[in-house]
């Protein structure tokens, strides 16, 4: 499996108002940036949001080609290298499609 996305990424929460997701080379891929209309009432849980929104990225993108993978070996399950037609094949078609970009 190629390692186009440079994974595992990492998130650092550099300050209270910026989050920057790093890839595995330490090369910044984005900074996330609180809410420009934060104010001393909103900081801690617009912090918090942006917290969470950077590790929802990195997570995402950490567990993705694992999850394509898997995605790969039930879609053909039961049909060796082909894809199936049970419900089980099709489910994981239409969902191996939404992880490559293909499905809606």
């Amino acid at each position: 499996m190629s390692n186009e996305m440079n994974t595992p990424w990492e998130v650092c929460h550099n300050s209270w108002e910026v989050s920057t997701i790093y890839d595995c080379n330490e090369y910044p891929v984005c900074s996330i940036r609180i809410d420009p209309d934060v104010t001393e009432h909103t900081q801690d849980i617009l912090e918090r949001a942006k917290e969470e929104r950077a590790a929802h990225i990195v997570k995402c993108v950490n567990a993705h080609d694992g999850l394509v993978e898997a995605l790969q070996k039930l879609a053909c399950l039961g049909n060796g290298d082909r894809y199936g037609n049970s419900d089980g094949n099709c489910i994981a078609q239409a969902a191996l499609a939404k992880a490559q970009g293909d499905g809606k």
